[in-house]
């Protein structure tokens, strides 16, 4: 539920989010992960959010969500995020979420992410990105460097925005019977507008271990969601 700026808001037109005014966003995204764990372990939910409040290079927001397991186990969470972002598109977003699965335990997570693209061509620019996660059930603290190579094309159908991502994660728990500490993922995604207001934004991405005999050796991740602008 967790996972990246990109995933849960997925791309705007503009390096920065004031340059066309003030406007805030209200989303949604429906989420599939299967996590190759012997039992075919998959999960599968929502998130819904809005911004609360947007100034200048600042957005603030919250959402809420809900992870059903491959058991029936679900979680409901709810999040609060921070965004800033500048005329050049470096950006720092910052989420705290909480968690409380139907049985009564409940887990905390926060997450901060910066990133910044660098123009390769008039269409085609890459992305560096860094991020460091820590969730107090069962995954410790997580970080995450790497980036993306991002197009911006005109079409027919309207602007679209593809990328392909590649990061590497290293993982410092306990948890060593369940996943290797070091995977790398490679993901691929876009954002469509479907209008000046409307977007739809999705990834599909796959994670796999480095090293180490674990369970889960490789695990398929996807989202779909749709924003408009108001």
């Amino acid at each position: 539920m967790l996972g990246n700026m990109y995933q849960r808001l997925g791309d705007e037109h503009s390096a920065s989010p004031s340059s066309a005014g003030p406007f805030r966003s209200t989303w949604g995204r429906g989420i599939y992960s299967d996590s190759g764990f012997a039992s075919n372990s998959h999960a599968e939910g929502g998130q819904v959010g809005t911004d609360l409040w947007a100034n200048g290079n600042w957005r603030t927001g919250a959402y809420t969500g809900y992870l059903t397991g491959g058991s029936g186990n679900s979680t409901s969470y709810l999040g609060a995020y921070a965004t800033w972002k500048d005329a050049s598109g470096l950006y720092v977003d910052g989420v705290l979420q909480g968690g409380r699965r139907r049985y009564g335990d409940s887990s905390l997570a926060v997450s901060v992410e910066v990133g910044k693209p660098f123009a390769l061509s008039q269409d085609w620019s890459v992305e560096p990105q860094a991020q460091l996660a820590y969730q107090d059930h069962g995954s410790g603290w997580t970080g995450r460097l790497g980036g993306r190579v991002k197009g911006d094309f005109i079409t027919g159908a309207g602007r679209l925005q593809p990328y392909v991502s590649m990061n590497v994660y290293d993982n410092n728990t306990d948890a060593e019977t369940v996943a290797s500490s070091t995977r790398w993922g490679a993901a691929v995604g876009a954002t469509l507008s479907l209008t000046s207001a409307t977007k739809l934004y999705g990834e599909v991405g796959a994670l796999r271990n480095v090293a180490g005999d674990s369970i889960a050796k490789s695990s398929i991740q996807g989202s779909l969601g749709m924003k408009t602008h108001w």
